[in-house]
């Protein structure tokens, strides 16, 4: 089965769930479980949530801002002096006792009228959204290419195992060979010896090949953000290599112009930028608002404060509207900083808009000319390996027959075997090339 079902799972020690990788691993799952679980795709995800609040904080200045108060409070007081008919005080011998209450409630409402620069600030959130969101894009086709990338390698790396096996079967075919030989007296001691050596050392890289397999996987698994991905098996294969020569250079620049999601989000902050020089600009217009109020409070004596509660006790009331003008006429030129640095940023985004739009083409143009050499390479490396492995049957013939020494059959198959390698890594930089191409575009690219 090509596709399997994954089953979240919570990982110890974790803070975030992550979803457990499937014994069988095709590349469509390991780019679907890396877009929920890659660390740095999840935090540009957080972003448009931050992005996402501040928008609705911009929309907030257009709602009335409503609060409320409540106080209670009470004091006992006792005191041994007394007063007399003409307010001087006097001791007493008894303590006269004192005990107040109050309690108050209130609600403030405060109604924005006019405040130039509101529906400039609405619109530099949703641009700033935007440039979120499209960065989120950004992100998450780094993190294709990347895993697609270490898939591959791990691939080769799997695929690089079973090529060192059959050398390695090979180099004891020729060990046997070789001693009977020697039994007959065609070949010395030496020879055998050589061949032997050659077996222990291709053992040795078997074993290299192996371990270098299990570090791919474990890299894979970290771009992934599942490091158990080391214990899957991989299913799929690089994709089949073609003749680039239909993909015109302008028609996938264009393309990359219209779809990368860099371009996107330069082009909002760009806008988020225009609206905010509009925003700095409005700081030198008047601001209307209106305020209203409601309170109520009581005063009294023991706890008779505390029957603010009740509708029908007597409580003061307090209703207040009124209306506030402000209008800037020096602010230490204040006003006039701030319109600065927003034209000041307004300038730097248009320029890092200009500098992404270069940085697009050289990248998409680039990417072409890698594909184009990968493919070419390709096609030498399996030219060559064929070449090498025709030599090397004519060779195994000759020592078969003792045409040639022994020493002239390995360094025949040590360059079918490097000829053999290099094909099988060949494949795999085409494979690489591509996914790089499409991570500058945007999109899937194909002739």
């Amino acid at each position: 089965m090509k596709y399997v079902r994954i089953l979240p799972v919570l990982l110890l020690a974790a803070p975030l769930a992550a979803q457990e990788p499937p014994r069988r691993l095709a590349l469509e799952d390991a780019l679907r479980i890396a877009e929920e679980s890659n660390p740095e795709y999840r935090s540009a995800q957080a972003e448009v949530r931050v992005a996402e609040a501040r928008q609705r904080q911009s929309f907030g200045a257009f709602l009335p801002g409503v609060s409320t108060s409540f106080s209670l409070g009470g004091s006992s007081a006792r005191t041994w002096v007394g007063r007399d008919p003409f307010g001087k005080p006097l001791p007493s011998e008894q303590a006269t006792e004192q005990v107040t209450s109050n309690a108050s409630q209130g609600v403030d409402v405060s109604i924005p009228i006019f405040e130039r620069g509101r529906v400039g600030e609405v619109r530099a959130s949703r641009a700033d959204r935007a440039s979120a969101t499209a960065q989120v894009a950004v992100e998450r086709d780094v993190v294709r290419a990347e895993v697609t990338r270490r898939y591959h390698a791990a691939v080769r790396a799997e695929r690089m195992i079973e090529l060192e096996e059959r050398l390695l079967a090979s180099a004891r075919e020729r060990l046997e060979a070789t001693q009977r030989l020697f039994r007959i007296a065609a070949q010395g001691m030496t020879e055998v010896l050589g061949a032997e050596v050659e077996v222990a050392r291709q053992e040795q890289v078997v074993e290299q090949a192996r371990g270098d397999a299990r570090k791919a996987k474990l890299a894979l698994g970290e771009a992934m953000g599942v490091i158990e991905a080391a214990d899957a098996r991989l299913t799929s294969e690089p994709v089949p290599v073609f003749d680039p020569s239909g993909l015109r250079a302008d028609s996938v620049v264009a393309l990359a112009l219209r779809v990368q999601p860099r371009l996107a989000g330069a082009a909002s902050a760009v806008t988020a930028a225009e609206h905010r020089v509009g925003v700095s600009r409005g700081q030198r217009w008047p601001v209307l608002a209106a305020r209203t109020g409601l309170s109520r409070s009581v005063y009294g004596g023991d706890s008779e404060a505390f029957t603010i509660f009740d509708p029908s006790s007597h409580a003061d009331r307090l209703l207040s509207l009124g209306f506030t003008v402000s209008l800037p006429v020096f602010d230490q030129y204040r006003s006039s900083t701030q319109v600065a640095q927003a034209e000041a940023t307004r300038a730097r985004a248009q320029e890092t808009l200009r500098s992404t739009r270069l940085s697009v083409e050289r990248g998409v143009r680039g990417a072409l000319i890698d594909l184009e050499n990968a493919f070419r390479g390709s096609q030498l490396a399996e030219r060559a390996a064929k070449l090498s492995q025709d030599r090397l049957e004519l060779a195994r013939e000759q020592y078969r027959v003792n045409a040639i020494r022994f020493i002239d059959l390995q360094s025949v198959v040590d360059r079918a075997a490097q000829a053999e390698r290099d094909a099988l890594s060949a494949r795999f930089q085409f494979a690489d090339a591509l996914a790089s191409l499409e991570e500058q575009v945007g999109t899937p690219v194909r002739p």
